[in-house]
């Protein structure tokens, strides 16, 4: 289906629509794959596709890089953890390409204001601390990697 949507300019998706289906269709594939309970799984993949819909407009990512570090976040969150190296080989099986996961640099896009906002409000908003907190003990936040 994806590759057929190649059109004039060499752009993957007509609509914004489509753009955004594509890139939650990964990422729910991500989670399905990785937490297994089909209802939990739904769960998960909501949060890290309401994460990419707020993240990708600021954090200086690939979009489609991002949708994989989104799912990083959530799946670690939410108790599914999942390795790059096992999360790179999870996105060269559902994309057929190589994608880069979760590059670490100065500042990662995940430790800036925002996102942490961003995380604070879609994991449980009236529980900031707590989830600042469990974000240090699964070394997301912090001190410096």
């Amino acid at each position: 289906m994806h590759g057929s949507l190649m059109e004039v300019n060499g752009l993957r998706h007509k609509t914004i629509e489509e753009f955004e289906a594509y890139h939650h269709s990964i990422i729910r594939a991500v989670c399905e794959e990785r937490v297994g309970n089909a209802q939990l799984a739904d769960v998960v993949s909501a949060m890290a596709c309401d994460l990419w819909d707020s993240t990708r407009k600021y954090a200086k990512r690939a979009y489609l890089n991002l949708a994989f570090d989104c799912c990083y976040i959530l799946l670690k969150l939410t108790g599914y953890p999942i390795s790059v190296v096992d999360l790179q080989d999870l996105a060269l099986d559902l994309c057929k390409k190589p994608v880069t996961v979760w590059k670490t640099n100065a500042k990662p896009w995940w430790k800036e204001e925002r996102a942490l906002s961003d995380i604070v409000r879609i994991c449980a908003p009236d529980a900031e601390d707590e989830i600042l907190t469990l974000l240090k003990d699964i070394g997301l936040y912090g001190e410096e990697e």
